[in-house]
């Protein structure tokens, strides 16, 4: 995965698994924690001690009350929108994320493998997170090596869906995610 990442131009990757940040072939891996998290007792439990040098911690918030919960919580770096949570982010749940300000994630093969409904929900819901200026961060969610796709296919499919010129449309993919990793200090 990591030198398919390397081969289409990604710098740093950020994989599920890992405990620490390190080097592959050049290429700086940092390790990711998900969470799905139902409930603010949960989010609590889940994510005490999770905080470690090189790890990137996202949220799946599934219910409101969790969703405002985490944007102000400083152990998670994401918090992720997925066909399940979309309803959740709407106008207050965009401006809690702005004030403390929590970046949006959501993952490329979510987005590219939906049906046109929920491709649709997406649109909207990240007009509305882009126009409270809000980072987004669109991640790959790539599991396999055939769903890696080139930073300019992503970028040029964000551009067309969103209605943003190139330029933004990359930089949901390289300067926003390159802000969370920076907070890392990595």
């Amino acid at each position: 995965m990591v030198k398919e990442g390397k081969r289409l131009g990604y710098r740093i990757i950020a994989a599920e698994g890992l405990n620490e940040a390190t080097v592959i072939e050049g290429v700086k891996v940092l390790g990711k924690i998900v969470f799905e998290l139902s409930g603010i007792e949960e989010a609590r439990r889940l994510l005490a001690g999770s905080k470690k040098s090189g790890v990137l911690v996202s949220a799946v918030p599934l219910t409101v009350e969790t969703a405002r919960w985490i944007a102000h919580d400083r152990r998670v770096d994401t918090i992720v929108m997925t066909s399940r949570n979309i309803s959740i982010f709407d106008r207050k749940q965009a401006s809690v994320m702005k004030y403390y300000g929590k970046p949006l994630e959501v993952t490329f093969t979510e987005i590219s493998k939906s049906g046109e409904e929920i491709v649709g929900q997406f649109a909207r819901k990240l007009r509305l997170i882009l126009g409270k200026n809000i980072p987004v961060i669109v991640s790959s969610g790539a599991r396999e090596i055939v769903e890696y796709q080139h930073p300019m296919v992503v970028s040029s499919f964000l551009a067309k869906l969103l209605g943003l010129d190139l330029k933004t449309a990359m930089s949901l993919i390289s300067l926003n995610p390159y802000k969370v990793v920076s907070k890392l200090g990595v």
